[in-house]
């Protein structure tokens, strides 16, 4: 399976959350990852708020080595915007689904790990497939 892998996905691979086990089972039927390039940031940031321990950190270095990375240029705002303004999506939001919807060209089959509800109720009305597992 191919997958493109939000922060808050990514996050519930680290701790203990609601969404773990579907995180876990996602992670482990994967085949190929990919992800905005922001998702370090986020989840760097992130790992620090929570106060990760070694091995939770290990695991975060080797995820982001395994995953593959889009990016997209500044050519690209104006289209990001309209896409968060017309979801109301906070700007990495915005920026983690433009982002999926270009790499969904190149995987159509390519299925969303997210568990942010504004963003994954974005991404179905954008027609993708969302993670249910």
């Amino acid at each position: 399976m191919v997958t493109y892998w939000d922060t808050s996905a990514l996050l519930a691979l680290l701790f203990e959350e609601v969404h773990s086990a579907r995180a876990k089972a996602a992670n482990d039927q994967t085949d190929y990852f990919l992800a905005w390039r922001w998702i370090e940031v986020e989840a760097r940031l992130g790992t620090g708020r929570r106060n990760a321990n070694p091995i939770q950190l290990d695991f975060l270095y080797r995820w982001l080595i395994n995953a593959e990375y889009a990016n997209f240029p500044e050519d690209d705002y104006p289209v990001l915007i309209d896409l968060g303004l017309r979801h109301k999506l906070r700007a990495a939001d915005a920026g983690h689904l433009h982002s999926l919807l270009q790499v969904r060209r190149l995987y159509p089959e390519i299925v969303f790990v997210c568990f942010d509800e504004a963003l994954t109720a974005a991404a179905k009305t954008e027609g993708v497939t969302v993670w249910e597992g």
